[in-house]
Parts: structure tokens; sequence; C-alpha cells
């Protein structure tokens, strides 16, 4: 787990409360030259997991399939969904999601893992395609911003496929992703700028009071 970087302006965060911590509460942050600007909040609260935060360099560390959240401060990679064009206002990069795109879990197959593929039908479907496509038809995932946990270089078993997406509801635990409201989703993606590099921090409350000062948080 690494502090931010000096370069890095606004910032996505969110608080986890102690085990088994299924929520955590999100802020918007964009850095002054002396201080930090709150940006809103893109909900009350959003929903985690159901096990508290793993660090991916401590212990625990965070694993594929352990319910865990993966601590720490993250790049943002592509932002995924079902329509045409992403939602109006959106500037960040997009890909619509078609009938034969899929993000890669399976560490089994260490060329794909926690990867972006899209398949070509002509060249054949290889036999993990259906347990890993990505258009499952799900409204929870009809938009999907990746949180870039556990790549470049990536480690088959540390973990995968996590995203900001869309909620099943206000107690609906996810696998490891951080989920809210379709609407608090949208306002995120409408004030995130792909020019200004923002990052993700997600960590526990103690721990980012602990790393408050020496990072630089908010």
């Amino acid at each position: 787990m690494q502090p931010p970087g000096t370069r890095t302006r606004p910032r996505c965060s969110a608080t986890s409360a102690p085990p088994p911590g299924l929520h955590g509460r999100p802020f918007l942050r964009s850095q002054c030259p002396s201080c930090w600007a709150e940006r809103g909040r893109p909900g009350g609260a959003g929903s985690l997991v159901r096990r508290r935060t793993a660090f991916p360099n401590g212990i625990p560390a965070k694993v594929e399939k352990d319910w865990r959240a993966p601590a720490g401060v993250f790049h943002l990679g592509s932002l995924f969904g079902y329509a045409a064009t992403p939602p109006g206002g959106a500037r960040w990069p997009y890909i619509q999601v078609g009938p034969w795109d899929a993000y890669v879990d399976d560490s089994s197959l260490p060329q794909y893992y926690n990867r972006h593929v899209r398949i070509d039908p002509r060249q054949g479907i290889p036999p993990w395609f259906e347990k890993q496509k990505m258009r499952l038809g799900d409204a929870a995932y009809k938009w999907m911003l990746e949180i870039r946990h556990n790549q470049q270089p990536t480690a088959p078993g540390y973990g995968s496929a996590i995203f900001f997406h869309v909620r099943r509801g206000p107690d609906k635990p996810s696998a490891g992703c951080t989920t809210m409201a379709e609407g608090d989703l949208t306002r995120l993606l409408r004030w995130l700028d792909p020019s200004a590099s923002p990052h993700y921090v997600l960590l526990p409350k103690a721990d980012y009071a602990a790393l408050r000062a020496a990072w630089g948080l908010p």
C-alpha cells in the first residue's frame, strides 16, 4: 500500500467502519494550493463488503473471493456500461459492454486474470467465457468504473474485478466492490476529470486517521 502521488489532485475517498463494516462513507475532494476543498458526497453511505477492508501489502491480504475490499490508494481504469454512451456529462473513457466482453476473475487463467477481454467468436468461444462474461443483464452492472487493484503487475489469486457499481440495496454487500445508488454513482462519474488524474482512497477509519498527515489526505 503506497501513499498518493504528489501530483494527484482530485480524490474520491471512503472510510469504512470497523469489522464487520458493511458500509463506508464516500466523499469527493479537490486539492487547492494549500488546502482540500470538499466537492460533495456521492451519497450518504456506500455499500462495501461482507468483511472489512484488506490491505494489499499487509495482513490480512486481499485474496480472490474473500468478500473483502482492498484498502489503499488506487488509480481508476475504464468505465464500462450497457448503454451506447456514458451518463450525460461524464468525461471518463468509456467502453460499451457487448455480448463478447469478459472480465476475468479466474486465477487459473493468468494471461487474462483481472483484465477486460473481448473475444472474437469467429475464432471460437473459449470454454471459460460463459462464467467470465460481463453482460449479464444485471442492473447492478449498468455502470462499472474500474478500481485498479492488483494491476501492473497482476498477481493471480490476489483479487480481481474491483469496481464502483450500482448497489442492489442499502443492506446488500458486494464481493469486494464499492457500490452506491445509481444517482450517486452517476454524480461521481460526472465529477471525475480524466485530465486531473484522480485516485480512489479506501481505508478503514482507524487507518485513515493514522495515515492522514503522512499521506496528505483530506
